[in-house]
């Protein structure tokens, strides 16, 4: 993860973001009905299939506060979501929660006939900058852009991107500019064309691909941002390849820390995904009319859940690698006749995730069959079974090993004995269990923390897990095979 993170975080513990939209509820449109989104970080990136109601979110974020930007015009709810021959919005709400200055402030706006009414009180105000997949559209094909085209047109006036934004547009397109300004002609004074310079050679958003020139126009946006603005991009990486979108999400986590700006974005990329922190994911799934609101997935669920390539019997959702690892150990050894290939092991992230994913699958609200494995120190519910024991797995499996494993355990490995119970009483001394198996392996040489973990998981389910809590878990995935 990009190190702008960390910065962002020791940022809001300091000096918290002045304006901040928290969460949008939205009811009665498309599907909504009464369900909250929450922007848990200042760089959120919404994920879901098609349809599943990104691009409304967005739109809904877009409609919380009145453009403060000079000229800017404010953006509506009856211009997002208008009423169509096909359509008629009636009894919608789009309600608020905000930290607004020294104090937060919670309204909504609502349409109950026919039209939107906005609280007597007003909107707060706030720089909002809306950019919507038309941003890809090239230059030659946008209104009004034609006779700037012409070889009669003269250039009479440029605005510069600076040394730092430059860098960041050269960076995120991997290619060194020498210049980038956007240019006004005599032509046509209010509109501008991007024109960037390699060495000796000009070129213009005419002759630039579609991620290079939305990218550039992306770079003076962002170079006016006033602190405190609102940035909403949907589909962030339209037409950027997997570098250039990392690239451009360290930018935007950048510009988020320097000015205390908010940024929410849609994406499909699971290279946008990876930049930022899981409880900076938000996912959206879609089950016929209702929407589910899933926080803190990893970033394999959110984009491969429903490849076409891929259909298990049965995915097994669990909270990390080392959760899934165990868990197939123990069907390994406890049911072998459970074929392993029918299943589809994942790891989708927090307790909490598992716990909504296994919830969906309860309710058929997912177009697969699947059960949530949590770890030990959490309760079951609908949808969901847990690892034997009452810890996470490496606390439970490092505490029974040492206790009762560790001759079992050296002998798998080939060690001696006192080697592997210093290693793994060392280890076990680190604040997060989460780095358990690594620091052993590192103090064991020559063993990966992979394969140290797989074979601790092995010697763990043979000596230290009981016959009843195995057959209970291997029950609680066999029932659900068909």
């Amino acid at each position: 993860m990009h190190p702008e993170v960390g910065k962002i975080r020791e940022k809001t513990g300091t000096a918290p973001w002045p304006k901040y939209l928290k969460s949008v509820r939205i009811t009665g449109l498309r599907g909504w009905n009464g369900q909250q989104v929450r922007f848990p970080f200042p760089v959120t990136v919404i994920s879901g299939e098609n349809g599943s109601g990104k691009s409304t979110v967005l739109k809904a974020a877009a409609c919380a506060y009145t453009n403060s930007l000079p000229g800017a015009n404010t953006y509506l709810a009856g211009t997002f979501f208008p009423d169509t021959p096909w359509e008629t919005i009636s009894d919608a709400t789009l309600a608020f929660s905000m930290k607004h200055g020294e104090g937060d402030r919670n309204y909504q706006i609502r349409r109950a006939t026919r039209r939107w009414r906005i609280p007597s009180s007003g909107r707060a105000e706030r720089a909002i900058f809306w950019q919507d997949i038309s941003r890809t559209l090239p230059k030659e094909a946008t209104i009004g852009y034609g006779q700037i085209a012409k070889r009669t047109a003269n250039e009479v006036a440029a605005e510069q991107l600076n040394d730092d934004f430059r860098k960041f547009y050269s960076s995120i397109l991997g290619r060194a500019y020498d210049d980038a300004r956007f240019a006004t002609t005599d032509a046509d004074e209010n509109r501008r064309v991007g024109v960037v310079s390699l060495g000796d050679d000009d070129y213009s958003q005419f002759h630039q691909g579609a991620g290079e020139a939305s990218s550039l126009d992306f770079m003076l946006l962002a170079q006016n941002i006033p602190t405190t603005a609102l940035v909403l991009i949907d589909e962030v990486e339209a037409s950027l390849h997997p570098r250039s979108q990392r690239r451009l999400m360290h930018f935007l986590l950048w510009v988020a820390r320097r000015n205390h700006v908010q940024v929410i974005v849609s994406s499909h990329s699971p290279y946008v995904l990876d930049e930022v922190p899981p409880d900076a994911r938000v996912f959206l799934a879609r089950n016929g009319d209702d929407v589910e609101v899933v926080y803190g997935l990893s970033t394999e669920y959110s984009l491969n859940r429903m490849d076409d390539m891929d259909s298990p019997d049965l995915w097994v959702y669990c909270e990390d690698t080392e959760a899934v690892e165990l868990a197939k150990e123990l069907l390994r050894i406890a049911e072998p006749s459970i074929e392993l290939e029918r299943l589809k092991f994942m790891e989708t992230g927090p307790a909490d995730a598992v716990k909504a994913l296994g919830r969906l699958a309860h309710n058929d609200r997912l177009p697969v069959r699947a059960v949530g494995v949590l770890d030990g120190d959490e309760a079951p519910g609908d949808g969901t079974i847990k690892l034997p024991g009452t810890f996470a797995p490496e606390v439970q499996v490092f505490t029974d090993i040492l206790a009762d494993g560790v001759p079992f355990l050296a002998a798998r490995l080939s060690l001696v004995e006192g080697a592997v119970r210093s290693a793994l009483e060392r280890a076990s001394t680190r604040d997060d269990h989460h780095d358990w198996p690594a620091e052993a392996a590192r103090l064991l040489n020559n063993q990966t923390p992979s394969y140290l973990w797989i074979t601790m998981c092995s010697v763990w389910v043979q000596h230290c897990v009981s016959e009843e809590e195995k057959q209970a878990f291997a029950e609680g995935i066999e029932n659900l095979l068909p």
